[in-house]
This record gives C-alpha cells, sequence and structure tokens, in this order.
C-alpha cells in the first residue's frame, strides 16, 4: 500500500513542476527506489562511454523493475523535460545509448525468457543477451540468426530495434510502451521485416518525425 501512495503521488503531485530540470531528485526518488538510482560522478562516468566513441555523462542511471516504473519514467521525462536513454548491454557503435539525461539501464533484469511449440517460439525480455537465447535454444537445435560478432554482449531490446535478429525461431509477440504511453503490438511471422519497418513508422510518426519512404 505504502508504495501504491507513493507512486501516485510521483504522478499527481511533485510531477506538477513545468520548469526544465527543476528539482528533479525527489519525483525520480519515488518512482525507483534509491538504492536502484545511481547518481555518484564515479557511478555516472562509467556510463558515459558505449562500444563507440562518444562520451555524454548522464544526469543519474536508474535501473527500472517493471512496466509501471517505465511509464512512471515516460512521465517523468516529460514534466520535467529531462531526455531518457534506454540502454541494455551498451554496444553500440553510434551513441544510441548514451545521454545527458537520465539513462535508463535495463542490463540488470528484464531476463525473462519463455520457449513454446517446441522451440519454434521464443518471447524474450529487452536485458537477455542473444548468446543467452541461443543456449536456451540449443537443446531444441534451434538459434536466433544471424550471427553478429556482439551477440555475447548484445541484448535483444536493441537488437530488434538495431535489425540484428532476422528470426529463425519466431517471436510470438513483440510489446512496446512509447513516451506518450501508447502500447504498441505486433504478432511476428514470416512477414516479421515488413512489420518491423511498420513498426518503426509508427514510432517515428508518434514521436512527430516524418518517415523515410
Amino acid at each position: 500500500m505504502q508504495n501504491s501512495i507513493k507512486y501516485y503521488a510521483a504522478l499527481s503531485g511533485i510531477f506538477n513542476q513545468s520548469e526544465p530540470h527543476g528539482d528533479w531528485h525527489p519525483g525520480l526518488r519515488l518512482i525507483i527506489p534509491e538504492e536502484r538510482i545511481k547518481a555518484k560522478l564515479i557511478d555516472r562516468v562509467s556510463y558515459a562511454s558505449d562500444a563507440g566513441f562518444y562520451r555524454l555523462v548522464p544526469l543519474a542511471v536508474v535501473c527500472p523493475v517493471n512496466e509501471r516504473e517505465v511509464i512512471a519514467l515516460f512521465k517523468f521525462s516529460q514534466c520535467f523535460k529531462i531526455p531518457l536513454v534506454f540502454r541494455a548491454g551498451g554496444t553500440s557503435l553510434s551513441g544510441q545509448s548514451i545521454t545527458d539525461g537520465i539513462l535508463v539501464d535495463l542490463s540488470q533484469g528484464w531476463k525473462h525468457i519463455e520457449i513454446t511449440h517446441n522451440g519454434a517460439m521464443v518471447r524474450v525480455q529487452p536485458g537477455i543477451t542473444g548468446a543467452m537465447v541461443n543456449a536456451y535454444l540449443k537443446k531444441f537445435t534451434r538459434k536466433i540468426g544471424p550471427d553478429p560478432s556482439s551477440i555475447e554482449a548484445a541484448m535483444m531490446g536493441a537488437s530488434f530495434l538495431t535489425m540484428q535478429v532476422v528470426c529463425v525461431v519466431g517471436f510470438s509477440l513483440i510489446r512496446i510502451i512509447l513516451p506518450d504511453l501508447f502500447a504498441l503490438y505486433c504478432q511476428m511471422d514470416k512477414h516479421f521485416l515488413l512489420k518491423k519497418k511498420v513498426i518503426m513508422n509508427v514510432l517515428k510518426l508518434r514521436a512527430g518525425i516524418c518517415p523515410m519512404s
């Protein structure tokens, strides 16, 4: 009950501030417990780079453990005008997993995997690596593919969005929560690549970006 009170207080009370980068620290602590917030300089500097050569020091690093916390972080971002960037394995070469805003680290959890249909279908959360998925699928003599050099470290959330994963096994469902809290569902099948293009265009449209033809 106490956690629920804190959660709804975070959404209705402290988020009424609208100035950019206001006193956001109390609001963040109402969403994420302090032990899952990394705000010390040494921690923030350690997340300032990914596998590329860019460098941005985040204001804080947070580790949400469920969708409710992710949704609250989106509301936090909108109200305090602080950008969020999600990071899993941090294997990006182009700076997609660094920010000078709030860095949302999904590598510490989000590792659930469910294999069905005798290995023909797999459902994963974004924090599990491609190599780990293949280890679970090995006994079914199946794997995801292709085999990028970063498969030991790259995690499934970013692998899907950057087109590293084309299915040899099938993803039963893609579910994405967008910054405006719209939940996008897409059933994966043999039309995976076409649907992925549609998903990316929906993301751009809802972000106000005109999709490329």
